[in-house]
Formats: C-alpha cells, sequence, structure tokens
C-alpha cells in the first residue's frame, strides 16, 4: 500500500506538466503509435475497452475518438482530473468512464470487457504482477484480447552504457527484486518482467500470444534528442526494429515489450 501511494504522489505532482513531457517526445511518439496500431487491428466495430494506468486519458481519448468505449482506471486523483478535464474538453463524456482505482483493486470494476489494454509499463509498479494478469484476465469476455506494454528486466541501451562507464543507468533495472525510480522528488520500486513469465503464468487460459519489443535498436525514450540530432540513423534503426520486434530474444530486449493474446 505504501507503495501505490508513493506512486499516486509522484505522478500527481507530475500530472501538471505530465503531457508536456511526453507529448513533445519523438520516440514516445513512436512508440504510441506502433502500440495503437497493434490494439486497433485487433478491435471489432462496438467493443469496450478496459484501460489501466490510463495516465491523462491520452490513449481513452484516442480510442474513443476512433468510436470504442472506454472504461479507464488511474491511481492518481491529479491525473484523473486531467483526463476528466480533456473528455469534457473533448465532449466525450458518453464514451469515456474515468475511474480512480489501482489496478490492484480491477476485481472490484463492474462488468467484463472486449478488450484489456494498459500502456508504458505502469504495471511493473507491483511485485505482483502475475496476479494482476489473472485479474485482468477475469474481466475479459471469452474471445477477448489484451495488450499490455511492460519493461522487462534487461535492456539493450541501457546494458550498452557501460561503455560511459555509467552504471547508475546499466544497473538500474534488476532482475527479481525491485528498482527504485524516482519522480517529482517522489521514490518507488519498481519490478522489472519477463514475457516467459506472463505466458507460462497464462499457459491454457490464452491463445495467439503475440510478443513485441519496442527500442532495440532504436534509442529509449530518455535519449529524447537522437531523433532530431540523427534523423537518418533513426530512420534506419526503426527499420531494423521492425523487422526483428517479433523474433525471439529480440522481443524481450527492448525499452519496452508488448504482448497481445486471446482469452480462451
Amino acid at each position: 500500500m505504501e507503495n501505490e501511494a508513493n506512486v499516486s504522489k509522484a505522478f500527481g505532482k507530475q500530472a501538471v506538466i505530465f503531457d508536456k513531457i511526453y507529448d513533445s517526445n519523438p520516440i514516445v511518439s513512436y512508440m504510441r503509435h506502433l502500440i495503437r496500431q497493434e490494439v486497433l487491428g485487433r478491435l471489432h466495430a462496438n467493443d469496450h475497452i478496459l484501460e489501466i494506468n490510463a495516465g491523462t486519458g491520452s490513449d481513452a481519448l484516442f480510442f474513443a475518438q476512433a468510436g470504442y468505449t472506454v472504461t479507464a482506471l488511474e491511481i492518481s486523483p491529479e491525473m484523473v482530473n486531467k483526463a476528466q478535464e480533456k473528455i469534457r474538453n473533448h465532449k466525450l463524456e458518453n464514451q469515456i468512464t474515468f475511474i480512480q482505482k489501482s489496478f490492484e483493486e480491477v476485481s472490484q470494476v463492474d462488468g467484463t470487457f472486449d478488450y484489456v489494454y494498459s500502456n508504458f509499463g505502469g504495471l511493473n509498479c507491483t511485485p505482483n504482477l502475475l496476479e494482476v494478469v489473472h485479474q485482468l484476465l477475469s474481466k475479459l469476455k471469452s474471445g477477448g484480447k489484451t495488450t499490455l506494454t511492460i519493461l522487462p528486466p534487461f535492456t539493450l541501451w541501457e546494458k550498452l552504457h557501460v561503455l560511459k562507464g555509467d552504471f547508475k543507468i546499466v544497473n538500474r533495472r534488476k532482475f527479481g527484486g525491485p528498482s527504485v525510480a524516482h519522480i517529482e522528488g517522489v521514490s518507488f520500486n519498481c519490478w522489472y518482467y519477463t514475457p516467459k513469465e506472463i505466458i507460462d503464468s497464462l499457459n491454457g487460459l490464452v491463445s495467439e500470444v503475440s510478443v513485441t519489443g519496442l527500442c532495440i535498436f532504436v534509442p529509449p525514450s530518455f535519449i529524447q534528442s537522437f531523433p532530431n540530432k540523427y534523423p537518418k540513423i533513426f530512420k534506419l534503426l526503426t527499420k531494423i526494429d521492425q523487422k526483428v520486434s517479433k523474433l525471439p530474444f529480440f522481443n524481450s530486449i527492448g525499452d519496452y515489450f508488448m504482448i497481445t493474446y486471446t482469452k480462451i
């Protein structure tokens, strides 16, 4: 509970500038486009999406504007307030329901859904991800789909910082135990997971499992100046990523991995 409170506090303090920080980051925009295309390619008309860790509602608005209904969970009240403001401004109150609630409490949400979606590693803020994944599965209709975007314990670009002697970056993701993250002066714990852990946990319960690495050779989002400094190299790296992102090994060493599956 203490870690949840710290996560809520950290992102609450960042809510005012959250969109400015992430919307202006070209690597975040690049990943967000890939993730949204993954989901759009699997949605059906009139699907109802359950979004976890919805932040300020950027993805909820995107899918609502594409014609879908979204129920969104977010732990930070400041983030929820920001999202509600955006929903009102876009007149999407009939399509988006925003709920201030932790994903650990997803079983308390009424109903079942056609699609469950979580973006950009919010699920890494729990040591109980495999339990949460099973709770999310219980909120999914038979034949419904899930797409989760999660931070793995090993990512190529961070390990390459050993060449610069930056061991703080090299060692910031730990296997098994928690790592400490800092946002707006607030510290909280994160845990990192492999695709195999999730797949093994869901064995026999899901089908059509797809794992895609994000930012494998493309730099991670904290190197946001790279696309503007080296546009041709960035474009080349995106093409290499497209070719290898679904291959075993490569799909689990990016800055994130995206896992999609269907409930049996």
